[in-house]
Order: C-alpha cells, then sequence, then structure tokens
C-alpha cells in the first residue's frame, strides 16, 4: 500500500512539474507576462482585458483572458524585438502617426469642452417629444455652396418652379423626376438642420437655405401628420431615450459654436489663383516652384493672411489618403479652410495644456499602436511567399472573384406615374416600337437619346432586378417595375455569362489577394517563429487566480 501511496505522489509531482513547464509560473504574481526586458504587470492585463469585455459584450471566460494576454504579448514582440525602420523611417507613416496624435487631442477638445457641456432642458424634451409624434413629407433643393443656395432661394421667390429647379440641381434621376421629394420622415431622422427648420414649416410654406452636414438645403414642406396619442407616462418612459437623441443632435450646433469663437469658417477669404496654384502642385508641395511662390498670400481671416509656404506646409502634413480626397480646387479650399480652423483649435488645447493630459497619452498609445501593427502585419503578409500551387488553390476556390462579371445589355423606359407606364405597356403589347416610346416618355434622358438602350453593363449595377432582368428571356418586354419613386419597363437585348480570368494573366492580383485572406495565418506563423527567437515566459496561472472580477 505504501509503495502504491509513493507512486501516485510521484506521478502528481511529475504532472505538476509538467503543468509549470508549460503554462509557466512567477513568484510574482502581479506580473503576467516577460518579453526581453520588457514585462506586462497584472495591472496593465486587467485594464485591457475589463475595456475589452466592455467594448465587446462578451462574457469573462479563461480562453479569452489567455487570447488577450497574448495579444499584448505579440505587440511587445512585433513593436520592440522586430526591425520596424523600415516602417519607422516611411514618411508617409511618420505624417499618420503625428496625425493620429493631434486626432486624439482634438477630440478630447470636443468631449470635454463641447459635448460634456450640452444639456437638454425639461421644455426642449418636451418639444423633441412632440416632434416625435408628428410626420413631415417635404421636398427640397440641394446646393453645395451658401451663394448658389442664395440664388435658387432668389429664383423662387421671383416664382420659379420648384419641380423645375430640382431638375436643374439635382443628378441623381429620382430626385430629378419627383422634384426633390424626399417622402416622409420624423424627429430623429434626418440632419438636426434640416429637421429644426423644417419643423417650423407649415405645409406649402418654404424655407430659406438651411446649412447642413452636407451642404445648404431650401425646403418645402408638403404635408404633416399628427399621432393624437401622447401622454405624460409615455414621455416619462421614454425621457432618457429622448434626451441620449436631443443631446447628439445638439453636437454639431454646439461643435460649430465653439469653432466660431476660435474662428468664424464664415469669415475666411480665399486667393482663387493661390488656391488653382497649389491644386496644380499639390503632388510637388516641397517643390521650388512651389517655395518660389511661397510669399503668396492663400486665404486672409481679419488681418491674418496665410502664405503659400504655411499652407504648404500644412497640405504637407495631412496623410496622402486625405489628401488624395482633395479632387478639385473646390475639396482643395474646404480642406485649406479645415486645417486652418484645426490649427486654432490645436492652439488652444496646448495652451491648455492637454497634450500631456493621461487620458489624451493613453487615447495616442492606442491609436498610434493600432497603426502601427496594422502597418506591421501588412508588412508581413506582403513580403510572405507561398508557392505557386497555394496560390492556384486559392484561385480555384474562389474563381467568382477572378471572372468577369455577368453582364447584360438592357433598354429601358422610366417614367413616373404609375397611369403612364401601364399605358406604355399598353402600347408595347399591341405592337409599338421600344424606341421610339423611350425617346418620346423616358425621363433618363441620356438613355431615352440612345432609344432607351443602356448599354451591356454588369449585372450588380441592377440591384433588386438583376435577378428578374438576368431571368428574362432576350427580347421579352417586362414591367413595369417600381423603383423608389418612378417606374421602369425594360427589355433584354443581350446577355453575358461569367467568364474566369486565365491565372497567368492575373497571377500577382490572386498572389496579393491570397496573401491578405491569409494575413492572419501569415502573421500567426511569423510571430511562432520570432517567440522563439526571444526570452519569453508568460504565467497564465496569474490570470486564474486574478482576484479581478469580471462582468
Amino acid at each position: 500500500m505504501q509503495n502504491k501511496n509513493r507512486l501516485y505522489f510521484q506521478i502528481i509531482n511529475i504532472l505538476i512539474i509538467l503543468l509549470l513547464i508549460s503554462t509557466g509560473c512567477s513568484d510574482n504574481k502581479n506580473i503576467v507576462a516577460e518579453i526581453g526586458t520588457h514585462k506586462i504587470t497584472l495591472k496593465q492585463w486587467q485594464k485591457r482585458y475589463s475595456e475589452f469585455l466592455s467594448s465587446t459584450g462578451i462574457k469573462d471566460n479563461l480562453p479569452m483572458r489567455h487570447d488577450i494576454l497574448d495579444n499584448m504579448v505579440n505587440e511587445i514582440i512585433l513593436y520592440y524585438y522586430d526591425d520596424n525602420n523600415k516602417i519607422f523611417n516611411n514618411p508617409e507613416y511618420q505624417k499618420e502617426i503625428e496625425w493620429l496624435k493631434k486626432e486624439a487631442i482634438l477630440a478630447f477638445v470636443k468631449d470635454r469642452d463641447i459635448y460634456a457641456k450640452i444639456t437638454a432642458t425639461d421644455e426642449e424634451l418636451r418639444e423633441a417629444y412632440y416632434k416625435a409624434h408628428v410626420a413631415i413629407s417635404a421636398r427640397h433643393l440641394f446646393a453645395r455652396t451658401k451663394e448658389e443656395a442664395d440664388n435658387l432661394y432668389q429664383l423662387l421667390k421671383a416664382g420659379a418652379d420648384f419641380n423645375t429647379l430640382a431638375k436643374q440641381v439635382f443628378t441623381d434621376s429620382t430626385l430629378k423626376a419627383n422634384g426633390g421629394y424626399i417622402g416622409w420622415f420624423t424627429w430623429g431622422d434626418m440632419d438636426p438642420a434640416f429637421e429644426d427648420a423644417a419643423y417650423k414649416l407649415r405645409p406649402g410654406e418654404i424655407s430659406s437655405p438651411v446649412q447642413t452636414a452636407q451642404g445648404y438645403s431650401i425646403i418645402k414642406v408638403e404635408d404633416r401628420k399628427v399621432q393624437p396619442l401622447m401622454t405624460e407616462y409615455d414621455f416619462n418612459r421614454r425621457k432618457k431615450d429622448i434626451e441620449r437623441s436631443l443631446r447628439i443632435s445638439k453636437k454639431r450646433p454646439a461643435e460649430k459654436e465653439f469653432i466660431k469663437k476660435l474662428m468664424d469658417p464664415e469669415k475666411l477669404k480665399f486667393n482663387n489663383e493661390a488656391i488653382d496654384f497649389l491644386f496644380e502642385h499639390l503632388n510637388e508641395l516641397n517643390s521650388e516652384v512651389v517655395l518660389n511662390r511661397s510669399d503668396d498670400w492663400v486665404a486672409q481671416y481679419e488681418n491674418r493672411k496665410y502664405r503659400v509656404g504655411e499652407v504648404a506646409e500644412l497640405l504637407n502634413s495631412v496623410p496622402l489618403f486625405h489628401r488624395e480626397r482633395m479632387r478639385n480646387q473646390r475639396l482643395l479650399r474646404k480642406g485649406i479652410e479645415g486645417l486652418l480652423v484645426q490649427q486654432k483649435i490645436y492652439e488652444y488645447a496646448i495652451d491648455k495644456g492637454y497634450d500631456k493630459n493621461s487620458e489624451v497619452l493613453e487615447a495616442q498609445y492606442k491609436l498610434t499602436m493600432n497603426k502601427f501593427l496594422q502597418t506591421k502585419m501588412d508588412e508581413i503578409s506582403m513580403n510572405a511567399s507561398i508557392p505557386d500551387s497555394a496560390a492556384m488553390k486559392y484561385y480555384e476556390e474562389n474563381i467568382n472573384v477572378f471572372s468577369e462579371p455577368q453582364k447584360i445589355n438592357v433598354s429601358e423606359i422610366i417614367v413616373s406615374r404609375k397611369t403612364l407606364a401601364d399605358s406604355i405597356m399598353n402600347f408595347l403589347n399591341h405592337g409599338s416600337d421600344f424606341g421610339t416610346l423611350a425617346e418620346k416618355y423616358s425621363i433618363r434622358k441620356w438613355s431615352a437619346k440612345n432609344r432607351g438602350e443602356i448599354g451591356l453593363a454588369s449585372l450588380e449595377r441592377f440591384g433588386l432586378l438583376k435577378e428578374k432582368l438576368w431571368n428574362a428571356p432576350i427580347g421579352k418586354i417586362v414591367g413595369p417595375y417600381k423603383i423608389n419613386e418612378v417606374f421602369g419597363i425594360f427589355k433584354v437585348t443581350e446577355k453575358v455569362d461569367a467568364r474566369p480570368i486565365p491565372f497567368e494573366k492575373i497571377k500577382d492580383e490572386v498572389v496579393q489577394k491570397a496573401k491578405l485572406d491569409m494575413r492572419t495565418k501569415l502573421v500567426s506563423n511569423y510571430l511562432e517563429k520570432k517567440r522563439k527567437e526571444i526570452d519569453l515566459n508568460i504565467y497564465y496561472d496569474n490570470l486564474i487566480y486574478s482576484a479581478k472580477k469580471f462582468n
């Protein structure tokens, strides 16, 4: 019996030793991992894990505890124990890091000095509750600039027809055809400024130009419907949700008011010649040509002039993916305006010492680390090599991705009224020529000029109608189908099936897509090798016995 007991305890001891070897155990319960000279403390892990659970809603569990710690270990390995010179010395990466740091500071200004000061009075809550029970149908005219909007408003005041102007200002075929009609909406559905103006109008009334997040709108209210069932009980039940929505709707006006005190964008004046010059040289802002005109003024605010050299420096600090959005002089001017305002807010934040605030520094760390990891994982996957056989397998498994899409040629007649669509369908059923009717009745002018023919196009272009059109026999007329506020009659004249593109023709594209899809596996393999190259100890047991309670 003694021999059996001795053997039993020997086996237990061996298992404990093996467990300690496999999982790691630290005498210091406050350390959960040691990576080279770096340590991850239990407190650091707890903070990261709590944030993860809070943001995802996932319940605490042991495998997830391990995963979060592994992620923290991997971050340290990739950042401190790998060759990152190519990334860190990349000028574009450096711009993006500085941009993210500045964004963290600006976001803190918004949270502390704007959003935190937004309130909602009981009177405002009751007004919002009432509006939530009022539905409005309206139409609008849209303009990108105040000048364009003012011109439209003057035309309306002079007697111009709203529908006629809608046909001139909208490129969207539906809004062109229906006179800018946007249908029914209620409180919380639209841009806050748009809503505020609409709720002040009675049916038939037209607003002056209203600035929204997208540009400027002139609103005409068509009708109003009030839901009569409004009670104090219902108001109190929905009060918190209404307050939350109201505070959100106040954010943009509060931002505008805050910015206006620092720099009123409407008082900015621009030198259009200098804007044209900068747009022409947007990709060579450090060139001799730009330097030679560095003293020319670009913008003026009150008595302060911003010159080419200063503005070029500001533009040069913008990451490429933002700068590429400045596709024309108007967008460049808007971008410069944004940069000048941003600079004013940034100066305000520095004066307040926000750049040294612990919340800001933590936000900057998270943003810059996320950017680094994204860039690093891209580098790892792009530098990895995969055999041709794996690329070919990926090509065959995703043949639909590497195929020319199904294409279809359709002739159309688009009209605004169902009765007219039915009449045209009747003409067609009695032998009338499709092209002639398209020329005469279709409101989509560019296809009407082609006797209704759209031309060979990807089937995906036809959205919800794609299956109906693809299944329709060639030459058969189908419809009318309702599309938003218009009606369409169609005739399919040609179909082209999807065809695989030969592998050799797109091999490089296949390899790049395969690497992107295999990124997690490629990075995992890379990390597995890196872990073997450094002194690494992970103490998972310290997570199990953590006194910290989650969820």
